[in-house]
């Protein structure tokens, strides 16, 4: 077992069982805060990351983005860029950055909305008894292949298993 510590000093918790997977993904448009449309596979250049959570009010969640924010840049160090995307509207989404703390700071990667749950729901990030939308973290190739994902009733915390998956993807998945 292992753990990584954040360029804050904080440890994380040991790594937990993930859910390999592949397949081409169907696409979708959304919108971030500012209502800027971003549309799959345009978004796509380099591997993503995707962080597929319930919304502004899902503390949880919100752990979960500060969790991968101070990681942006190893991230982006491994050929990757990250996505977040959330069931709130584009006004709910604009919502996470209206204190002046959160808007001189805000997430160092895209907050999309999905309010419809179009991509929750194209990319089977749905509980499939209940039909409600759940906590997914996936990575997707620059050819919009999924190569790895983790679905559950609780966000991801496992920076470091993404960061590995990351570094693992073959050069094929990384460039065009």
């Amino acid at each position: 077992t292992r753990s990584l510590s954040a360029p804050d000093g904080k440890t994380q918790p040991p790594r937990l069982p993930v859910s390999p997977a592949a397949g081409p993904l169907p696409p979708w448009s959304l919108a971030d805060a500012a209502g800027t449309p971003h549309a799959f596979p345009a978004v796509l250049g380099k591997p993503t990351v995707f962080i597929f959570f319930l919304g502004r009010h899902c503390r949880h969640c919100m752990d979960q983005l500060n969790t991968f924010a101070p990681f942006q840049a190893r991230i982006q160090s491994a050929g990757a860029q990250l996505i977040a995307i959330s069931q709130d509207s584009v006004a709910g989404v604009a919502e996470m950055f209206v204190t002046p703390a959160e808007a001189k700071k805000p997430f160092p990667f895209p907050v999309l909305a999905d309010p419809e749950l179009a991509a929750f729901k194209a990319w089977g990030v749905m509980d499939q008894f209940e039909g409600d939308p759940i906590h997914a973290t996936l990575i997707v190739d620059v050819h919009g292949t999924l190569r790895w994902r983790h679905l559950g009733a609780e966000p991801f915390m496992m920076v470091a298993d993404v960061l590995e998956a990351l570094e693992a993807l073959p050069a094929s998945a990384k460039m065009k």
